[in-house]
């Protein structure tokens, strides 16, 4: 059956919006090009070819444990307390990208699970437990943030009706979960060597200030189409190329009118939820991770991305 989604519209506009961009800066990404190309190959790929990636998951899963352990947890003096510590414990990342792996592999497989009925619920409720607590050891607070929605939608979809029938006092406490984590990550002088809650400011937040300073050093120039690429934002001693935000960077990489489109897109999502085959609660993830790296648009996982986004239910996948 047709795909009557907009999906091949919106990888039109990146694709065109990535050329045009590169002719006015005089710059090329490829990827700005082939991520979108590649996304829409693989959301074609997924929507009509049916797949268990149940036992796939779950041993990328025990390999991510068996690596971070070795190479990351095993050598860290504390759990919670380690000033001084060197977080990059592989060549080229700090510790941040446990966090990144686990989270947004752990979306991917929710995504496949509910699009493919793999019945995979409690294998991704345990795996919910584990990468929330190795996100708490590793204390950077997107993770534990993101840590803790995955973990609730895992709870939902294993058990829904109890969770509907709970819903408020499970809504209460988890966002009390959430204030509690960032209140003691943010300001224990365990977690942070003496800090109070008295010295810190979410203004000298490196997310904050990067994202500042792209709006501050906007000018005619680059209004509409962005920086060129390799442009710097320092934050907090930190050389930045990006925004650790998606939206922004989406902007930067493109240019203003993709990111209006990309914006009315996920409104119409909200807008027309029941035509589209997934639940809206599935978009959440991803609008909240979106707003604390720049991990989303352009990137190989933006195939789950137009799942979320352009399924709709009177698609067809055939065996």
């Amino acid at each position: 059956k047709k795909d009557h989604s907009m999906a091949t519209f919106f990888t039109l506009i990146m694709i065109i919006s990535g050329s045009i961009t590169f002719m006015i800066k005089g710059q090329l990404n490829l990827f700005n090009i082939i991520f979108p190309t590649m996304s829409f190959i693989g959301y074609k790929i997924l929507l009509h070819e049916k797949i268990n990636v149940k036992y796939t998951m779950n041993t990328l899963f025990i390999f991510f444990y068996i690596l971070f352990y070795v190479k990351y947890f095993s050598v860290i003096p504390d759990f919670f307390y380690r000033p001084g510590f060197d977080e990059d414990f592989l060549v080229g990342s700090s510790s941040n990208a446990i966090p990144i792996a686990l989270n947004t592999t752990l979306y991917s497989y929710m995504i496949l699970n509910y699009f493919y009925k793999n019945n995979a619920e409690k294998s991704i409720v345990i795996i919910s437990i584990i990468n929330l607590l190795l996100n708490f050891i590793q204390q950077g607070r997107g993770g534990i943030l993101m840590g803790t929605v995955l973990f609730f939608l895992a709870i939902y979809n294993y058990t829904p009706n109890t969770i509907r029938k709970l819903k408020y006092p499970l809504a209460f406490i988890g966002l009390f979960i959430i204030v509690q984590l960032f209140i003691i990550v943010s300001s224990s002088p365990i977690f942070n060597s003496g800090l109070t809650i008295d010295d810190y400011s979410v203004l000298e937040e490196v997310r904050i200030v990067a994202q500042i300073l792209f709006f501050q050093q906007l000018t005619l120039d680059n209004f509409f189409f962005g920086y060129t690429e390799g442009t710097l934002f320092v934050a907090k001693g930190e050389l930045l190329t990006y925004t650790h935000n998606s939206f922004l960077d989406f902007w930067n990489h493109y240019n203003l009118l993709s990111l209006f489109i990309l914006l009315y897109l996920i409104i119409y999502r909200f807008v027309k939820k029941d035509i589209f085959y997934f639940p809206i609660y599935y978009l959440i993830p991803f609008l909240i991770y979106a707003n604390l790296e720049s991990i989303f648009l352009t990137n190989f996982r933006d195939v789950f991305i137009y799942l979320v986004l352009f399924v709709k239910r009177d698609s067809i996948i055939q065996s």
